[in-house]
């Protein structure tokens, strides 16, 4: 005759314990891809309203080994450059505020706003210590809605781009204003993208 054997409590409710950690953890992961993959899709469904649109700068570049003609085209041309010193970056010096105005074209609907900057410590060249974004709709009333450089990396001494991306705006406008603020001696900027969902 055998003897059933009886398994104490404590064994049953740490085995059950067990079977719902093993479950939460595999629906958290789940949730995380499912909301990855929602990211994803929300991304390539958004828009740069911005590209090929004019701008305004209020102060003409005076950076020598980048200045050209093209940087009255070049922050809106989708076009990344690797350096200060190519054609293709739009860059100041000596000055402690730059602003560039975008027509959008037409009253959008904006998610985000990113730029690319550059930064190298041992040519004394720093990121924006803050960039101060202003939308409107008609170029004349402009709205404040608050400093975009939310995520400052360190800055690197042998120099490089980083590309800044805004919280999210959640507000409509045509026209935004971008007003760098300087860090160092330089701003330096190659490309500014206004993200919107409506296109």
């Amino acid at each position: 005759m055998y003897t059933r054997l009886k398994i104490p409590n404590i064994l049953l409710e740490t085995q059950v314990i067990m079977y719902q950690l093993i479950f939460a953890t595999r629906f958290k992961r789940y949730c995380l891809l499912f909301v990855s993959l929602l990211s994803m899709a929300t991304l390539a469904e958004a828009s740069n309203v911005a590209l090929n649109r004019p701008y305004k700068m209020d102060i003409s570049p005076n950076y020598t080994l980048c200045t050209e003609p093209q940087d009255a085209v070049q922050l809106t041309d989708g076009e990344n450059v690797s350096n200060w010193t190519q054609k293709g970056m739009v860059g100041w010096q000596g000055k402690p505020k730059v602003a560039v105005t975008i027509d959008l074209g037409q009253v959008y609907a904006l998610d985000r706003i990113a730029f690319r900057a550059a930064t190298g410590s041992y040519a004394a060249v720093g990121f924006p210590k803050a960039v101060l974004a202003f939308v409107s709709k008609d170029n004349e009333q402009f709205y404040y809605w608050g400093n975009i450089l939310v995520d400052l990396p360190q800055e690197s001494s042998e120099g490089g781009m980083h590309r800044f991306v805004s919280p999210q705006l959640d507000t409509e406008a045509q026209y935004v204003k971008l007003l760098f603020v300087a860090g160092s001696a330089f701003i330096f900027v190659d490309e500014v993208e206004v993200v919107s969902m409506d296109r």
